[in-house]
Order: C-alpha cells, then structure tokens, then sequence
C-alpha cells in the first residue's frame, strides 16, 4: 500500500488508501502509533481500509504545537473524506483512535455508517486516570532527555506499576524514548490532556451502531472504558478480544473477525 499526501490548513499528511470495494473502512492510530499500527489488523478481504497518520505520527508535518489535538486530528480526517470524496464510511480506532472516531460521528453523524472501538482510552472526559503513564514518560524525557531518561524510568514505581499488569503497554512506554525529544513532550501532554468531546446524544439520535472491543489486563484501556459505552450508546455491543500481551497473532485475527463480521453483514 503506498503513503501518500495531501495539505490541510497548510500542514503535509500522510496517509494510506488501499483502493478496494465496499463502504470504505476508516481505522485510526493510537498515540505515537501511525499506519503500521493499523494496516495488521486490516480484514483479508478486497475492502477500501485507509488510515490517516495524524499530525506529527507517522510521515505527517506536526504543525502548530498549539493545535495539536483530538479535535484537530479529527478535522483533519474530514478534510481527507473531502479529498478522497468519501460521503460515508465505517470508522474505527485503537486508543486515540477511538476517540477521534467517536468525535468524528458526533460531528459529522451522517458520514458514519458503524463505529468501531478497538480499546478505547477515553470515555467522554479529558485527562482520563488510566493515561498518566504517558505523562510519566513526558516528565521523565524533560528532566533528564531520552536516554538517560529511559534508565530512570525503567527503575520507577510508574512503569513498574504498568509492566505490573500488561507487558504489552509496558513496551509500549518504553518505545516512546526512542523517539525525537522535541515534540515528544509537547504531544503526550497535550492529547492526554485534550478533551474527547464525544455526543452520546447526537450518535443515538442518528442510530449509529457502536461496538467497543476490550481485553483484560490492559492498563492503558481499562475495561471499563470499553464496558461503559454500553452505558452511553443505544445501539452498542462490548467484545472481549485477546490480550496482546498473552497472543498477539490472536489479537490480530479477533480484530480481523469484527471487522468483516460488520463489513460483510
């Protein structure tokens, strides 16, 4: 599948269209993810999935550091459906991801065709607890930069605490040191800062089908953001998928099963 570009509001995004059939299938990145992150769980079958690197992931430009945001990726990705002349799609995310498809059908309900949440890390409120780890990673880079910051983190109550529950987040943290220092901070602080400003309310009025998918022992997207959009949702279905940690190559095959059970319904 070959990246390609285009500008919005004078900032370069990179993305992925890999032509195909069918409604198209939106899936999202999580925080410090990009294309790589999605194109694994992509179903088998010959369907339109695309994925937009948001700013400062992957290939794309970051920007203004002040516009960084849930919000800003998420019109980001509508100026992509412009681009693309996409009228309506399936949208899905990991993570961050989710929440950019949850913002995404509150604003722009008719676009939507299903929603998709693949552990989802937000609920409806910003600074949700289960993402101070990322903060830890920024406090830690700041006072001592990325290498030396990594030997004082990896000895630290915080990543202990999550090395504690999922291997998988743990390694997750760790990556986040062999990245640039420059924007590092700027990023992790902003986003798990930002608000999500999803509408339950707009999603049932347009009976938009949600399924949230979780798996156990996953600091970073507790069950109970997966569990909760039950709560919230009219139409929403919970599915509990293999943990990454204990069988990746299942975790994978789980999400290619939702997928093509929603596509090929």
């Amino acid at each position: 599948m070959e990246r390609k570009t285009f500008i919005h509001n004078g900032v370069q995004l990179s993305y992925f269209d890999s032509g195909g059939k069918g409604v198209p299938l939106i899936v999202q990145h999580g925080l410090t993810g990009d294309y790589f992150q999605t194109k694994e769980i992509f179903p088998n079958i010959d369907q339109r999935c695309i994925t937009l690197e948001c700013r400062d992931h992957g290939h794309s430009d970051i920007g203004p550091i002040n516009e960084l945001s849930i919000t800003t990726f998420t019109s980001d990705l509508k100026a992509l459906m412009r681009h693309l002349d996409i009228n309506i799609a399936y949208f899905s995310g990991i993570s961050m991801g989710a929440a950019i498809a949850l913002q995404f059908a509150s604003r722009y309900p008719k676009m939507v065709k299903e929603l998709i949440l693949i552990r989802p890390a937000w609920e409806l409120k910003a600074s949700p607890i289960n993402l101070e780890p990322f903060k830890a990673v920024a406090d830690f880079v700041e006072v001592y930069g990325c290498q030396k910051g990594l030997e004082h983190y990896l000895n630290s109550e915080a990543y202990q605490k999550v090395l504690l529950q999922s291997s998988d987040n743990a390694n997750s943290l760790r990556n986040l040191f062999d990245q640039p220092a420059s924007n590092l901070i700027s990023i992790l602080r902003k986003i798990t800062t930002c608000e999500p400003n999803a509408t339950p309310s707009i999603i049932n009025l347009n009976k938009i089908n949600v399924t949230s998918l979780f798996t156990e022992n996953d600091y970073l997207h507790p069950i109970d953001k997966a569990k909760s959009m039950s709560q919230h949702f009219e139409r929403c279905e919970v599915i509990q998928i293999c943990n990454k940690s204990k069988d990746k190559q299942q975790y994978i095959n789980d999400c290619k099963r939702v997928f093509l059970n929603i596509v090929e319904k």
